[in-house]
């Protein structure tokens, strides 16, 4: 049954072209419940609406590592969560595991499925020489791919061409689609496979109205103090802004930036940049607020200034805060304020919230 998805659409709908929302969205998973979805559903969504998350920035420090992590809130999708859910099955150390994607595979499911990445010669992540005992002893499911069909000599994944490399074997007739060696792929599992499949409830998605749950919690983290969690301390919206502009005068800037320890440094401001893209579209659709639309485009190109300054400065050896980045910091705490109270001065919005028996934005 699972050969049907080999003539489907992923990620560029037959065309160069990726999907508009799959080129703004940048959470991987979410990204693979949502190809899901739209290739098993019978039910039409928009998934600006669907997987719209909140937006507000996050600072948070970690005072035994000396680091400072300019990141987002944890945000649960509550509406994602609603309508699909998740059926978990785990493998590890175990020869079966391709046993169970096929099984799985066979039913007709779509499987969404975390590996042993470094050994996949098709992925980015792909390293020939690391010592797979000391791997495994750390190993934690990471990056997702999505898995379609398998046979007795092939197993067929889908994914992104930015984490794929030239070893990468497309499936005649669909590019979306990779082709891999299953006794490959049979010992990568057997180091470790987690993965799952969900169940789409198409009633909830059919009766989904519009998302205003982001925009709620936005609004009351935008302004949050901090919180402390052992170790850590965490700056929500204008105050983790405010709480940078700070460091960048001096005070504990002895923190280093803990992102640019990562290796792929397209991961700083990632999430904070691409939420903001859905968020300027969700804007535009349902409130119909081109003026606003524009403002958070302007706020992304400043995210995306900022980010490549500071990983210019990397490559200096500069990975702490100091005065020469404090304006890009004080030019996006001006623009997230003026989104901020654009939104609450937003009379759709307003009109959307007392429909849902909520409490009117305070305008203060």
């Amino acid at each position: 049954m699972s050969r049907e998805y080999l003539y489907k659409s992923y990620y560029y709908n037959n065309t160069e072209e990726i999907e508009e929302f799959l080129k703004y969205y940048s959470n991987c998973t979410f990204k693979c419940m949502y190809l899901i979805m739209k290739n098993k559903s019978k039910v039409s969504f928009d998934p600006y609406n669907i997987f719209f998350e909140d937006f507000t920035f996050r600072v948070r420090i970690v005072r035994p590592e000396g680091c400072v992590y300019l990141c987002d809130k944890l945000y649960d999708n509550n509406a994602v969560n609603r309508i699909c859910k998740s059926n978990y099955y785990q493998k590890i150390n175990d020869r079966s595991a391709i046993l169970l994607m096929e099984e799985l595979l066979e039913k007709g499911e779509i499987v969404i499925g975390m590996t042993v990445n470094d050994l996949l010669p098709f992925l980015t992540y792909y390293n020939p020489d690391i010592n797979i005992e000391e791997k495994m002893k750390s190993w934690y499911p990471g990056h997702p791919l999505l898995f379609i069909h398998i046979d007795k000599d092939h197993v067929y994944y889908v994914e992104e061409q930015h984490i794929l490399n030239k070893n990468h074997v497309a499936f005649e007739g669909n590019p979306d689609i990779g082709v891999a060696d299953r006794k490959l792929i049979e010992d990568v599992f057997s180091l470790a496979l987690v993965c799952f499949t969900i169940d789409v409830d198409e009633n909830a998605l059919e009766a989904f109205k519009i998302n205003l749950q982001p925009i709620i919690e936005n609004m009351e983290y935008y302004t949050k103090e901090y919180e402390v969690f052992d170790d850590a301390v965490d700056w929500y919206g204008r105050n983790a802004l405010k709480k940078i502009i700070q460091m960048c005068e001096g005070k504990d800037n002895s923190y280093v930036i803990g992102n640019l320890y990562d290796s792929n440094d397209s991961n700083l401001f990632r999430t904070t940049i691409s939420k903001r893209r859905v968020l300027s579209k969700w804007v535009l659709k349902y409130l119909n607020n081109s003026i606003l639309s524009r403002l958070i485009d302007e706020c992304i190109n400043k995210w995306e200034l900022t980010r490549k300054i500071i990983i210019d400065r990397k490559y200096m050896n500069i990975n702490y805060l100091d005065m020469d980045v404090r304006k890009y910091f004080e030019d996006l705490l001006h623009i997230e304020d003026e989104i901020h109270y654009s939104l609450k001065e937003d009379s759709t919005l307003s009109r959307y919230l007392a429909d849902e028996g909520m409490v009117k934005l305070n305008p203060n």
